[in-house]
């Protein structure tokens, strides 16, 4: 993971890759009386998105029903 960062982003430390990744956390709601949940995604740092996005995933920090 240090080597795809450092060669496609920039040159990161494992201990700061990890750190950013460790940030990024979802709240799940359910609202009992429809019975739908909710994710409320933690704000991402530009380098914790640019991490997901070179591993072909993305992150949006505005909340979103889970179907």
């Amino acid at each position: 993971m240090e080597y795809k960062v450092g060669l496609q982003y920039k040159k990161m430390s494992p201990a700061a890759i990890r750190n950013e990744l460790q940030q990024l956390q979802i709240t799940i709601w359910k609202d009992y009386t429809t019975g739908h949940k909710y994710a409320m995604p933690s704000k991402a740092t530009q380098d914790g998105k640019k991490i997901l996005q070179l591993f072909g995933k993305k992150w949006t920090d505005i909340p979103y029903m889970i179907t």
